[in-house]
């Protein structure tokens, strides 16, 4: 049986495509995260929510060094948001994988 072709995203990545039809949030340019998106943390799964921020991802993750010519492209990483379980026993809002 011939092995499956090579993955173009490295291990633990999401593979761009994974974006379309999501939200971007600004980031490290104007200080929307996953965290800040207004869903409220909770001890119980709120579907409503997950949807929510699962319909969004971060653009770009580091500071980019011209932030005014940034093009929104990932080149300065990019994650989607997540919404799970935390250690706290909160559910939340928060940077999930990575896209690359």
């Amino acid at each position: 049986m011939p092995l499956p072709p090579p993955s173009s995203s490295p291990p633990g990545c999401v593979d761009p495509d994974a974006l379309v039809g999501l939200t971007p949030r600004s980031g490290a340019i104007g200080g929307q995260w996953c965290y800040n998106t207004g869903i409220t943390k909770s001890p119980t799964y709120v579907a409503a929510d997950a949807k929510e921020c699962e319909s969004l991802y971060i653009d770009p993750v580091r500071p980019p060094p011209n932030p005014g010519d940034y093009p929104f492209d990932c080149s300065m990483g990019c994650s989607l948001c997540s919404y799970e379980l935390r250690p706290d026993n909160l559910y939340e809002c928060r940077a999930g994988r990575r896209v690359c």
